[in-house]
């Protein structure tokens, strides 16, 4: 009954989580939906390796603009991603999107977040590809909102544990 009646509130998340598509990375897993208010605690947009296609911008675009209650966007990558792997390897016939992975690499160490420390575990590529993400995201949810915050971050397969790594603050008001 609790739920329906949030349902017909329509919803209010707190943040926006950009997410890989990876089975392994599961919502109920999630580190924001470990709450008593689960339902509904997120927006949730998944791709593989977190990356953003004109669908995935228009939705973060529209959870921005439409829902208030959004204070944060997380872009969580994680580690052993195979969209990653596969740019890392450059396989024969790399799937186009994949080559924003490169473009957020190279945005990353444009911007010295290459100096950014990220837990054991995960790769050099993994870390980068979410904080370049997260940078681009920061410069596009600040044209459409400035109150929101954007954290680059890494989930662990291996344990479930999220690790924040840099966090791209609001412009002061």
């Amino acid at each position: 009954m609790i739920r329906l009646q949030q349902y017909e509130k329509g919803q209010a998340p707190e943040r926006v989580v950009i997410a890989c598509s990876d089975a392994r990375v599961h919502c109920s897993d999630n580190p924001f939906l470990k709450r008593k208010d689960e339902f509904g605690g997120a927006f949730v947009i998944r791709t593989a390796g977190q990356l953003l296609d004109e669908a995935g911008w228009e939705s973060l675009r529209y959870a921005v603009q439409n829902l208030p209650s959004v204070k944060e966007v997380i872009v969580m990558g994680h580690n052993r991603c195979g969209a990653v792997k596969a740019y890392e390897k450059r396989i024969n016939g790399l799937p186009f999107f994949l080559t924003y992975i490169g473009e957020n690499i190279r945005y990353a160490r444009a911007l010295g977040l290459d100096q950014v420390p990220y837990p054991e575990g995960f790769t050099e590529f993994e870390a980068l590809n979410a904080l370049g993400q997260a940078a681009a995201v920061a410069e596009r949810v600040r044209t459409w909102r400035e109150d929101v915050i954007v954290t680059a971050g890494l989930y662990d397969l291996r344990d479930g544990t999220y690790y924040p790594l840099l966090h791209f603050l609001p412009r002061r008001q």
